[in-house]
């Protein structure tokens, strides 16, 4: 029994320090978050500039013959996409693109990259999280829930029609990812999954999740609203003339139908805000995708802000750019005058030191290799361990 303790602890040592040295995984360095993108808000105030402003920008370029939306990177998608359907003009081929139309529904599904700003893009191709929820709720009334901004604007839209004698009930605001996955999951098992997302967005996908969005009808919900017929009432044709001042559009049109992937929806209306409500009217521009394909995806907002700075940095003149190839890139260290108060020449006074170049910056330790450094000191141990029972085994 004694002679088996040693050998028990010489195999254990040993396994344990191979296995250390050769079974461990290697450790990866730390990843860099990525750099969220900002969206709109962000870079309006980022360019401390008005709405109007980066309109008015993005007009002037397409004026002189340019698409200011044109991303190099969707290049060979701009031209698959015009190829498959030659009768859509080329700058609302962009904007698609931009949206991600030409992906299909729910095939190639990209997480909202703005959640805080009131003009986010949700949709078949664009998700919001499972957990997340604003964090702006308020109380529009009859314990509907909606952003703070668009609760706001709803209530004096509201407010507007019922003084126009028309009628106004609010069938639903906000509805949180989990009861939208309830929705649509009943859809399907009763309709089958092709009707159910014709009719019902899946989780994630859904307007309503955002707090922007309300279903309104002009009479108390009973058992369809298709049964309603609301695109045949004045409340309707209201809201057609006038919600754009509040901030609110139709978000699913029945001429793009094939573009948003909806069945015709008059009682949906979204909140976009004010400016880009305005601009859509403006514009004529009646579907929220193209809208945000021409001014609003991040790509469009970085291509722009490029284009601003560019203007921003004064150019140089002829006679600056001429002195600047002619002058080699030395630096020049300017001596101080010399110390006045005690009389010292030119020979006798201290010779001038430039300043010392900053000092370099401290080495960090590499995680990889702090890891490195404990996952096999530890097992080496072992063996070493392990080797001199062996020795002293032998020698005995």
């Amino acid at each position: 029994m004694r002679k088996k303790i040693p050998s028990m602890i010489l195999a254990t040592l040993i396994v344990f320090g191979v296995f250390g040295v050769f079974g461990q995984p290697a450790l990866a360095a730390p990843e860099e978050d990525e750099e969220a993108s900002v969206g709109l808000s962000g870079f309006l105030s980022e360019m401390e500039i008005e709405f109007e402003d980066y309109l008015a920008l993005m007009a002037s370029i397409a004026d002189t013959g340019g698409q200011p939306h044109f991303l190099e990177e969707n290049k060979q998608r701009y031209e698959a996409y015009r190829l498959e359907n030659p009768d859509v003009p080329f700058d609302k081929v962009i904007a698609y693109v931009n949206a991600n139309i030409d992906t299909g529904f729910y095939i190639d599904i990209q997480e909202v990259p703005n959640l805080d700003d009131v003009s986010l893009l949700v949709n078949k191709n664009f998700s919001l999280p499972p957990d997340w929820i604003p964090d702006d709720f308020v109380n529009t009334g009859g314990g509907h829930m909606m952003r703070e901004e668009a609760s706001e604007h709803f209530n004096l839209m509201r407010d507007a029609m019922i003084e126009d004698g028309l009628k106004v009930y609010v069938i639903i605001t906000y509805r949180s990812y989990s009861a939208q996955r309830n929705t649509h999951g009943n859809a399907v098992s009763q309709h089958g999954s092709a009707l159910a997302d014709r009719n019902w967005a899946r989780a994630g996908h859904s307007e309503h999740q955002t707090g922007l969005a309300a279903d309104i009808l002009h009479k108390s919900f009973e058992k369809s609203m298709h049964n309603a017929k609301y695109q045949n009432t004045k409340e309707f044709e209201w809201l057609t003339e006038n919600a754009y001042n509040y901030g609110f559009i139709l978000r699913y049109p029945d001429e793009y139908k094939d573009l948003h992937g909806y069945v015709f929806e008059p009682w949906h209306w979204r909140y976009v805000g004010v400016d880009v409500a305005t601009a859509m009217h403006n514009e004529g521009i009646a579907l929220f995708e193209e809208f945000y394909g021409r001014y609003l995806a991040p790509g469009v907002l970085d291509k722009a802000r490029e284009f601003i700075l560019e203007q921003r940095s004064p150019p140089e003149t002829e006679e600056e750019e001429e002195i600047a190839e002619d002058t080699p890139d030395v630096e020049v260290i300017e001596e101080p005058p010399p110390d006045e108060d005690v009389g010292q020449t030119a020979a006798t006074a201290e010779p001038v030191i430039p300043d010392s170049p900053d000092p370099p910056e401290p080495v960090r330790e590499d995680p990889v290799m702090r890891g490195f450094g404990v996952t096999f000191f530890v097992p080496l141990v072992c063996i070493a361990l392990g080797s001199i029972v062996v020795i002293r085994k032998r020698h005995n």
